[in-house]
């Protein structure tokens, strides 16, 4: 009975471990899920970027076909304050395209962090996966150490049953015995009966001299 005990508290708290243990999993879940999300977000973020790249460099390519023309149309000076200016124009570019590449890189630095952490949370969940799977396998241990204990328990009673028949059968076959001696003593002592000085006794079956009666 305790170790019928004992092993219902072990299947108890093997319920209440799987409960964890699902949402554990769940919450993993979750989790990945929004990694994926900000993976997402990160990516669109990163195609923006790469289109602004894109965007400034043809930029630069309309403004040196323009200095090209300008500088073939204007006087001197002119032409000189042009170049300043598009040298400062290439510069602020040169700035924002190195911002965007920073950008760039952080990203897919966070890109790369963010896969990684995405992996380990898939190992989680794997390793998560594998301890439910083997708490069901000891639960269903158990279950089946419990049928055994339950089967051992009916075989016992069983066995005390059948002794308990076996020693009425005893008795009853002594009784027996002891009836059926008895009967047969009582049989030869009315057989056998004799008086104090050796005569036959008479009874309703037997004459004086010991022969039977005719009637």
């Amino acid at each position: 009975m305790l170790l019928l005990l004992l092993l219902l508290l072990l299947l108890l708290l093997q319920l209440r471990l799987l409960q964890l243990l699902l949402l554990l999993l769940l919450l993993l879940l979750l989790l990945l899920l929004l990694l994926l999300l900000l993976l997402l977000l990160l990516l669109l973020l990163l195609l923006l970027l790469l289109l602004l790249l894109l965007l400034l460099l043809l930029l630069l390519l309309l403004l040196l076909l323009l200095l090209r023309l300008l500088l073939q149309l204007l006087p001197r000076l002119l032409q000189l304050l042009l170049l300043l200016l598009l040298l400062l124009l290439l510069l602020l570019l040169q700035l924002l395209l190195l911002l965007l590449l920073l950008l760039l890189l952080l990203l897919l630095l966070l890109l790369l962090l963010l896969l990684l952490l995405l992996l380990l949370l898939l190992l989680l969940l794997l390793l998560l996966l594998l301890l439910l799977l083997l708490l069901l396998l000891l639960q269903l241990l158990l279950l089946l150490l419990l049928l055994l204990l339950l089967l051992l328990l009916l075989l016992l009673v069983l066995l005390l049953l059948l002794l308990l028949l076996l020693l009425l059968l005893l008795l009853l076959l002594l009784l027996h015995h002891y009836f059926y001696c008895y009967f047969l003593q009582l049989v030869r002592l009315s057989l056998r009966r004799r008086t104090t000085n050796g005569r036959p006794t008479t009874d309703r079956w037997t004459t004086t001299d010991g022969r039977p009666r005719d009637d």
